[in-house]
């Protein structure tokens, strides 16, 4: 994946402040029953969090290793859950970029896929 198209997915990510939907259905998680923009923010960290926990110190070759085709599709789907529940709620972009920075402090990435996932939510937090 470039780094064209990863920045692409963090202005999309940023937006909305999207995160990849691990388990469907689970109010934890689950933009569909998120009743105010923090708490769409607040799932959406869950999921990062967990992200960053499961890619663990995976590179890129390892990721390439479990999907030569998309490499990179546990961290690019599905972004439109959260977008739309973001439309839905009318959020602020720039209220779920401050949400999303509070939620993200303290996430600590140890492996370089890791890091650079986590980066593109939280470069225009500093």
């Amino acid at each position: 994946m470039s780094r064209a198209a990863v920045l692409v997915a963090f202005v999309v990510l940023v937006a909305v402040v999207v995160g990849v939907l691990i388990t469907r259905g689970d109010s934890g998680t689950d933009p569909a029953s998120a009743k105010t923009c923090q708490e769409l923010v607040s799932r959406s960290a869950k999921v990062v969090r967990k992200i960053v926990t499961d890619l663990g110190t995976k590179t890129r070759e390892d990721l390439e290793a479990e999907n030569p085709d998309n490499p990179f599709a546990s961290l690019e789907e599905p972004f439109a859950s959260f977008s739309r529940r973001a439309e839905e709620l009318q959020c602020d972009q720039s209220e779920l970029l401050r949400l999303a920075c509070d939620e993200y402090d303290g996430l600590d990435p140890q492996g370089p896929v890791a890091r650079e996932f986590l980066a593109d939510f939280v470069q225009n937090c500093r």
